[in-house]
């Protein structure tokens, strides 16, 4: 999308996703099915263009949420075994990160 990159000049986002069913749709806020291979995005909050995030693809995904926050990791497909084995340390260590965040920076 045509946009300007400049830290001072920031804008809400609102995207719509059409993607291959089966897929994963991915971005800044959460994406919600709206139909057959359709996803939208939820609104961002002001942000600067280079922190727009859009990620899509057939992966293996575990999702939980902590803190009335959904959180997620994904991998290819191909590689759904080594992260099910790591998972519960990977979100652990998430959750832990997430929390001094949290409580260092009061947001």
């Amino acid at each position: 999308f045509a946009a300007f990159d400049q830290p001072d000049l920031k804008s809400v986002f609102a995207i719509d996703v059409t993607a291959p069913e089966g897929w994963t749709v991915l971005g800044n806020g959460v994406a919600e099915r709206t139909g057959e291979g359709r996803w939208t995005i939820a609104p961002t909050p002001l942000i600067s263009t280079y922190l727009v995030a859009i990620a899509a693809g057939p992966w293996h995904s575990i999702t939980t949420e902590h803190a009335g926050l959904p959180f997620g990791i994904h991998c290819r497909r191909s590689l759904a075994p080594y992260l099910d084995a790591d998972a519960d340390e990977i979100l652990d260590i998430t959750r832990a990160c997430y929390d001094r965040y949290h409580e260092k920076f009061d947001e």
